[in-house]
């Protein structure tokens, strides 16, 4: 006798949900920060928006519990920060800010339990700099400066990140995904 084709599988019934080879789109919004050598004063912490958007692929290395996840990424982060200053008995305000832009290549194990869409992605991300804009501006008009730090080298052209992810499969086409990047290297060597 043949299984008809209302038919349920013998997964369904065990209520396992199996890993399946898939690929798509991802975006992210989140926010960014960046802390100088200097943490402890105020012109050093950085904070902004960040947004990140790609493809990704999702490989099963078994059946119910663990996948190798890539992709690639355009990210785009703006971090700033102000801070007020007194120069020969004059108050003002600095305003600076760094604009970067990198591609980035996920390379993640993501684990979960055989009866569960929540999953856990934790990996490594090389991203290979684009782009990197810095801005010092006065309030009183006085200092603008732009400076490209790609251009004068003192960007460092890969960084390396530590990945860590929660994230949940609604079904087959589409997910949600939370991950939190820490940058391990200096950005910024001799600047």
């Amino acid at each position: 006798s043949f299984p008809s084709a209302d038919s349920m599988d013998m997964d369904k019934l065990r209520g396992l949900i199996p890993w399946q080879f898939t690929f798509g789109v991802q975006g992210f919004v989140g926010g960014s920060f960046l802390t100088g050598d200097n943490g402890r004063y105020e012109y050093d912490d950085y904070s902004g928006l960040a947004w990140s958007a790609g493809a990704f692929a999702l490989f099963p290395l078994d059946e119910y519990n663990m996948a190798i996840k890539t992709g690639i990424m355009f990210e785009h982060d703006k971090v700033l920060n102000t801070y007020n200053y007194v120069y020969k008995e004059t108050y003002g305000e600095y305003r600076v800010s760094f604009s970067q832009y990198r591609i980035s290549i996920p390379l993640l194990l993501s684990l979960k339990g055989a009866r569960s869409n929540i999953f856990f992605d934790v990996g490594v991300q090389p991203s290979f700099a684009t782009a990197d804009k810095f801005r010092l501006k006065s309030s009183d008009k006085t200092v603008n400066i732009k400076e490209d730090m790609m251009d004068n080298d003192s960007r460092s052209a890969i960084d390396w990140s530590i990945v860590f992810g929660l994230g949940i499969r609604a079904n087959r086409y589409v997910g949600f995904d939370a991950r939190f990047v820490w940058g391990i290297n200096n950005q910024y060597e001799d600047y």
